[in-house]
């Protein structure tokens, strides 16, 4: 009879700590959360500790990396593939897209003429990683490694904002994107 206590005991706690935080579970099913620049989120999700802790990390690689680099600022980024970990969508749903970067480590996106966000980034040149935080708090922040080839330019998703599941491909523009 000892026996079977221990054991429903130890289920017990093994569910108990398997259960985790609902606020983050809701978010793995929510395909919105921190999608990409440009696609509002319909999560009413608070990234407020995550954002804080990217802002405070990009402060950080500011000191050792200062200046914005010129590849990423020059033009507009324009977006053409989305895989999102499950399926590859192109081009249509992200026809219109984009980003610009700032020299002054600061993004804007949107949709075609509108201006639908914006936050702050920083590109590595060293590690080739590009961290960006949005603006607006129901955002996961979001990491990537770069791939960056004249005109084309490769996101592949990291693992700690949990964007690992993501990889994009923009292309460079002169201008915003115009509806055809």
């Amino acid at each position: 009879m000892k026996f079977h206590n221990v054991l429903l005991m130890f289920v017990a706690m093994v569910l108990i700590s398997c259960g985790g935080d609902s606020k983050q579970k809701s978010n793995l099913n929510n395909p919105d959360a921190g999608l990409k620049p440009g696609i509002k989120s319909t999560s009413n999700i608070d990234y407020t500790k995550e954002n804080e802790f990217a802002r405070n990390t990009m402060d950080f690689r500011l000191k050792e990396e200062p200046k914005a680099a010129a590849a990423m600022t020059i033009n507009i980024w324009h977006y053409e593939f989305l895989f999102d970990g499950k399926t590859m969508n192109a081009p249509q749903p992200h026809d219109g897209h984009w980003v610009l970067f700032k020299d002054d480590h600061t993004y804007e996106y949107g949709f075609y003429e509108d201006k639908m966000g914006s936050g702050r980034y920083h590109y590595s040149i060293t590690s080739g990683l590009l961290l960006m935080a949005d603006d607006d708090y129901t955002k996961r922040p979001e990491e990537y490694e770069v791939k960056l080839s004249g005109d084309v330019l490769v996101l592949v998703g990291q693992a700690n904002y949990e964007t690992n599941s993501r990889q994009a491909k923009l292309n460079r523009g002169e201008y915003l994107p115009t509806r055809q």
